[in-house]
């Protein structure tokens, strides 16, 4: 990990680190796709499972004690989400996210 990087994370409040993993679910969700059209498997794959490691972080951060019907709702949309990451990585296509 670059120095930037790293700084921006440690000093980040939590909000800003909610944004830099959906930023990184995002990108890896457009690498998956540059990966899927360019039939390179392995890349796509890995490209996925990177999404699939953000969205499972989302879950992780989530604080039912803060917000109980907020948390309930966004684990639903989350446990969906590596749903069809997982779909979309076996059936190797592009419609299933």
């Amino acid at each position: 990990m670059n120095r930037y990087f790293e700084e921006t994370i440690l000093n980040a409040d939590p909000i800003d680190l909610i944004r830099l993993l959906y930023q990184r679910a995002i990108s890896s969700l457009e690498d998956a796709r540059e990966h899927l059209r360019e039939k390179r498997i392995a890349q796509r794959s890995a490209a996925i499972n990177r999404a699939y490691a953000v969205v499972a972080e989302l879950i992780a951060s989530l604080r039912p004690e803060a917000a109980p019907e907020l948390a309930r709702q966004l684990s639903h949309l989350y446990s969906y989400i590596l749903q069809r990451l997982l779909d979309a990585n076996s059936q190797q296509a592009e419609k299933l996210w």
